[in-house]
């Protein structure tokens, strides 16, 4: 994790516009092959944030193993304000809270928080973890002595005040909070945090207050707000159980490989769509607009997506970190490779401005959906691919995704290194729920085949249109015809019958000879 909250969005991409065009600019480190077998989107180093000892009976015995022992805990001194001999304390805390490892809390944690204890049994209770929940109210920095923060590797930490439920104010000494939080300006957000507990303290004014540290903030918005980079599916996500503090660590990669700082908001993602109770029924999936996600994705992350692409590869990637199958409960994922059409656009992607070689997309565009589990018929047409019974070498299926955008992702393909300038395939990368396949039958008529749907039936209603109003005009003239004629005499009348009567037929002339 971070030393501290201090991302910030990447600038704009600069658009040149031939047609589409799209000028990358960003670093070209820590590269990735597309994936191809097993290798897929696996993350470029495994995480920190576990525990070298397992099976510790509480937090005591391993921050004692760590250096920070009675001796040191003596100096949080209860029912008094905050004292600077107690900063020294808390920081040392926050160096070590990745080394108790996330699986370590998670089996000391308690669920519920007894406030009257932690206030006549502080001892029974110091440095035990407890689930907080609140609204965080102010954000403040402390910053740290120039000497000890080159000993921590860091050199301030953050307080977070909070309201309970119960009315109690609860301080948090945290080096991560989200990052569009303001500091020393009053908000009102949902907060949550994995917590632990170190002293209850007095203000100056004799209000009370429980002193907490904790890893980092997470944050459940409640609300959309353009101020703070809240989306309708970031709301939505933090209604189904996401911390959307965790995309904090994805905008600062888009355009690279998945790193390591990325890989708690990628399974907690994963995790939530491959429940069975999709979103956000709440909000309609949006089309996906390509071009925008290409230049601005830090403005798109969690964004509620709908869309119909072409699988051409399906990869199944095993999770071998027991520490993921643990907190996350997933032991494999699908990586779908797919193309999009894109019509009449072509979209270039640029290097800078004076790039001739930018890479050139017309018709279609590569993306990647990661989903928990597959369809069916899709998993079954991959395995007539493995067998080599499927028509083609590659996959030819249309599905149908909904899901939520994670990152635009950066890695080396064929196409992308065709020449001996170094360049990423960009790819949208979005964790979706289960694909459904779509039926030729069922597909939607392509903007041609519309058009000629529109033209055929208006043809036909000229047609009508056309017979019924000669019908018409002819009716019109036959009785305009009627009404000029005069009325039958009766002299008339008897002249017709006269021509009507049977003539003298004379004498037989017999059959002929």
């Amino acid at each position: 994790m971070p030393a501290a909250a201090c991302h910030r969005p990447a600038g704009l991409v600069p658009a040149f516009l031939f047609f589409t065009c799209l000028l990358i600019c960003s670093p070209l480190d820590g590269w990735q092959q597309p994936p191809a077998g097993n290798a897929g989107t696996g993350f470029t180093t495994r995480s920190g944030a576990r525990s070298p000892v397992h099976g510790l009976a509480d937090p005591r015995q391993l921050l004692a193993l760590y250096g920070i022992d009675e001796s040191h805990l003596r100096f949080l001194i209860d029912g008094e304000p905050l004292l600077p001999e107690e900063i020294d304390v808390i920081s040392k805390i926050l160096m070590r809270f990745d080394d108790l490892g996330h699986d370590n809390i998670l089996r000391w944690i308690s669920p519920s928080v007894p406030w009257e204890e932690l206030v006549v049994g502080v001892e029974d209770h110091r440095v035990d973890f407890f689930r907080i929940k609140g609204t965080a109210r102010l954000v403040q920095r402390q910053q740290i002595v120039e000497e000890a923060a080159i000993l921590y590797g860091f050199d301030h930490f953050f307080w977070v005040l909070l309201d309970m439920p119960g009315g109690q104010k609860v301080r948090v000494a945290t080096r991560t909070i989200p990052s569009s939080w303001p500091l020393d300006k009053p908000f009102a957000e949902p907060a949550v945090a994995r917590a632990m507990y170190l002293k209850h303290g007095l203000q100056e004014e004799e209000s009370e207050f429980f002193l907490f540290s904790a890893a980092r903030i997470q944050w459940y918005p409640a609300v959309e707000s353009r101020s703070l980079g809240i989306s309708e599916g970031m709301v939505a996500l933090a209604r189904m159980g996401m911390d959307v503090s965790l995309f904090d660590d994805v905008r600062s990669r888009n355009r690279r490989s998945l790193g390591v700082q990325e890989r708690d908001c990628f399974y907690r993602l994963l995790e939530l769509v491959g429940g069975e109770t999709p979103p956000a029924r709440t909000i309609q999936a949006q089309p996906m607009e390509l071009t925008e996600l290409l230049r601005s994705p830090q403005q798109h992350h969690g964004d509620y997506l709908d869309l119909k692409a072409t699988v051409r590869r399906i990869t199944r990637i095993e999770i071998p970190d027991k520490d993921v199958q643990v907190r996350f409960g997933i032991r494999h994922y699908y990586q779908m490779d797919l193309f999009m059409p894109l019509g009449d656009q072509t979209i270039q992607i640029k290097l800078n401005p004076d790039d001739q070689q930018g890479l050139t997309f017309s018709g279609q565009f590569p993306l990647v959906a990661c989903v928990p589990q597959l369809p069916a018929r899709l998993a079954l047409a991959q395995k007539q691919l493995d067998e080599g019974r499927y028509a083609g070498s590659m996959l030819n299926e249309t599905i149908r995704i909904r899901g939520f955008f994670f990152k635009i992702w950066g890695y080396q393909s064929s196409y992308s290194s065709a020449d001996d300038t170094p360049r990423r395939q960009l790819s949208p990368m979005i964790l979706a729920f289960e694909p459904e396949v779509m039926d030729l039958d069922t597909r939607r008529d392509s903007p041609l085949g519309l058009v000629l749907s529109v033209l055929f039936a208006v043809l036909l209603v000229g047609i009508w249109f056309f017979s019924w109003r000669s019908n018409r005009q002819a009716g019109a003239v036959l009785q305009s015809r009627r009404e000029r004629e005069p009325p039958t005499s009766p002299e008339q009348f008897r002249a017709m019958a006269r021509q009507l009567e049977p003539e003298d037929e004379g004498d037989d002339p017999g059959e002929p000879t």
